[in-house]
């Protein structure tokens, strides 16, 4: 289980090459007034539980989880901010944080590979 715990501030949260033992995480958010971040690996499952006042909790990318795959599950309290899973191409295993944060800004997690 992870805990983010965010007022003013905002948290990036990098799962790309975690190992996940019990076959899911927890990630239990409660802030205000701050982004928080979750960047995990494509075919992991994602489930969002969220209670947001003026802001948002979502899962964004390409949904190529299958039965059985490990579970991210994300369960937010929040007001004034986003709270989002970010579903992260497993070819970019190589980029950088910079280069996949600057990648999905522009949308390059949402096209097929080789476009």
């Amino acid at each position: 289980m992870v805990v983010c715990l965010v007022v003013l501030g905002s948290v990036d949260l990098d799962l790309r090459q975690a190992t996940l033992t019990g076959g899911s995480v927890t990630i239990v958010v409660v802030g205000v007034l701050g982004p928080v971040d979750v960047y995990s690996p494509e075919g992991l499952n994602a489930e969002v539980r969220a209670l947001s006042i003026l802001g948002h909790a979502d899962a964004n990318g390409n949904d190529l989880a299958q039965r059985g795959s490990p579970l991210s599950r994300l369960v937010s309290l929040s007001a004034l901010m986003g709270v989002d899973i970010w579903r992260v191409p497993l070819t970019w295993g190589q980029r950088s944080w910079p280069q996949v944060i600057h990648a999905i800004r522009r949308g390059e997690h949402l096209l097929p590979p080789g476009a």
